[in-house]
């Protein structure tokens, strides 16, 4: 499946007006210059995400350039940071935040560069994994991502 896509060149409360034109603001994040403004056409947006979802690798073609994509949920993760109920706020566990995708690689200091300063994505060396950063909470079904090199250092455990 394949997304069309153009740099954006309106950033901030002008976007409004682009929503309501039928175009969808983005973030495309990664990749070489870092986090990059792009803009959507709304209907063919929803049409591809209804059949992909989140965890399906989509085609980008951004100015004649194509790169694969991953629709992601941070959006969620970053709003829904809050202040605990009850009494864990006086242990020190003030601040709740929702967890969003998990990242599984071999060199994470590499990564993180790209994805650290997203709210919710988790970024953690092969080594580390176990069952309450796969599935926080007893919740099954994270978005876990992982890298091929961390694959084949799994297979050869």
């Amino acid at each position: 499946m394949e997304l069309k896509a153009e740099k954006r060149k309106t950033l901030g409360k002008k976007v409004k007006a682009l929503r309501r034109g039928g175009v969808l603001p983005a973030i495309l994040f990664g990749g070489e210059e870092g986090a990059t403004p792009i803009e959507l056409n709304l209907n063919t947006f929803r049409r591809v995400y209804d059949q992909a979802g989140e965890s399906t690798l989509l085609d980008l073609d951004l100015g004649g350039k194509k790169e694969k994509i991953l629709i992601a949920d941070v959006q969620r993760a970053k709003d829904g940071i809050h202040v605990r109920a009850g009494r864990g706020k006086m242990r020190g566990r003030r601040w709740r935040e929702p967890r969003g995708p998990l990242l599984i690689v071999t060199k994470p200091d590499e990564v993180r560069r790209s994805f650290g300063n997203m709210a919710g994505v988790e970024i953690r060396h092969v080594s580390q994994i176990d069952t309450e950063v796969l599935a926080p909470g007893g919740m099954t079904g994270r978005l876990t991502i992982f890298s091929e090199s961390a694959l084949e250092a799994l297979r050869g455990w």
